[in-house]
């Protein structure tokens, strides 16, 4: 008597196909530019104000949520008359130190303070950042005395959008 055996023959049906010439790529934040729009308010008096509005745009596919800050805050003494040398006897300039200064976003999100304290600050606005303002809004405060007369301070509005992640 004879024994027939396979050994380890298996056969199944099989079938493949292949999908060919894949891309993946990445999207883009791109925040147009702002450098369109300046602040230049001046000479104010106590108790004046304004505000100047920065449109935000992605120019981008990717949303992204919009935050701010301020940096490089620089003040200027531009000359003293008799009134101002009486009450400012270190001849620098100060006016960061009682500018009050907002910053704010149409889709929500806002801060505010002396222009001096938003070292290391950032206002995060609400929702995607395209299309939104950005609103930076300042004022003299009517406490203002003749220490700041003639004084001037210079700094940079940073607008970012950052991408929303889930």
């Amino acid at each position: 008597m004879g024994a027939v055996g396979g050994a380890g023959t298996w056969a199944a049906f099989s079938d493949s196909e292949t999908s060919s010439g894949n891309t993946v790529s990445a999207g883009t934040i791109d925040l147009a530019s702002i450098d369109d729009t300046q602040i230049d308010a001046g000479p104010l008096a106590p108790d004046e104000s304004g505000d100047v509005v920065f449109d935000l745009t992605n120019g981008g596919s990717v949303s992204g949520r919009p935050k701010a800050y301020v940096e490089n805050v620089a003040d200027q003494e531009n000359g003293r008359e008799d009134a101002e040398l009486e009450a400012d006897g270190d001849g620098s300039g100060e006016l960061s130190e009682v500018l009050e200064v907002g910053i704010s976003f149409s889709g929500g999100g806002s801060g505010s303070g002396t222009l001096g304290s938003w070292a290391g600050s950032e206002v995060k606005g609400n929702g995607s950042g395209d299309g939104q303002n950005l609103i930076v809004s300042y004022t003299l405060p009517a406490s203002a005395g003749n220490k700041y007369q003639s004084d001037s301070v210079t700094f940079d509005v940073v607008a970012v959008l950052e991408q929303q992640t889930s």
